[in-house]
């Protein structure tokens, strides 16, 4: 479970990072390179993060022992494998609708075999809001899981909101806040479509999530310098978990 939660968020935590002002106005899609920093282990040593582009098609991420995979059909984003040591570990899959809007995502535990995949199955409401039913599937059938979520958007496409419900009680929220600057990653060809991927096109001020009674349970807060062409170079994170705060420091390189 923690490996398929590492999998999943990871492209969230991507998104804070620093950049070369000379050519990013004509390189703006090209996040080649992140280096994080974290006070919390100060004699940790940097990761580096590597990015591969066909034009603005994503090819993969490399991240120590890590590497995320990305397939296209199209514009669109049909499969993301994940490897470790260079050995497949999962794959996620989507299918989309006939107007180009994700319907479906099936998450593939390749190291597990025995055990279900995940599917999410999206429904898309006139309100802004996205919803999804998750399921165990399998070849023949398909059970729920109990788990199940909302995700609201604002006028501009931004995630503010996303809620996690447990046999349809709600378990957890997180909201966001944003500037109007530009998110290293707004232009990769098909990312914006894929709904759990919260942070599209603006950089994000602040995250806040909470439990099912309202109470924050952390906080996270974002500042950037930005070059010409309104693309962070440089981020920090401070982190508010628990009582226990701490801070990350990353450089984008386009």
């Amino acid at each position: 479970m923690k490996n398929i939660f590492y999998f999943v968020t990871f492209i969230a935590l991507v998104l804070s990072s620093c950049s070369n002002d000379s050519d990013a106005k004509s390189n703006a899609t090209r996040l080649t390179r992140m280096i994080t920093r974290e006070d919390l282990n100060p004699d940790l040593s940097e990761r580096i993060s590597d990015y591969t582009y066909d034009g603005k098609k994503l090819k993969d991420i490399r991240l120590e022992d890590k590497r995320w995979e990305y397939i296209y059909e199209g514009d669109n984003i049909v499969m993301v494998n994940l490897y470790s040591d260079n050995q497949p570990e999962f794959k996620t899959s989507y299918e989309y609708d006939s107007t180009g809007r994700v319907s479906s995502e099936l998450l593939v535990d390749l190291v597990q075999v025995q055990g279900p995949a995940i599917k999410k199955v999206y429904t898309y409401s006139s309100d802004n809001t996205i919803s999804y039913q998750e399921f165990y599937a399998s070849e023949f059938s398909q059970s729920q899981t109990g788990l199940s979520g909302k995700i609201y958007f604002n006028s501009k496409g931004q995630t503010f909101k996303f809620e996690k419900y447990v046999n349809n009680t709600l378990f957890q929220s997180t909201v966001w806040t944003y500037d109007d600057k530009n998110n290293p990653l707004k232009n990769i060809t098909g990312y914006a479509k894929l709904p759990m991927n919260f942070e599209k096109s603006y950089t994000v001020l602040t995250k806040n999530t909470y439990n099912k009674i309202g109470d924050l349970k952390n906080n996270v807060t974002f500042t950037y310098v930005y070059n010409a062409a309104n693309y962070p170079i440089k981020g920090k994170r401070i982190f508010n978990i628990g009582g226990n705060s701490y801070s990350s420091q990353v450089d984008y390189f386009y």
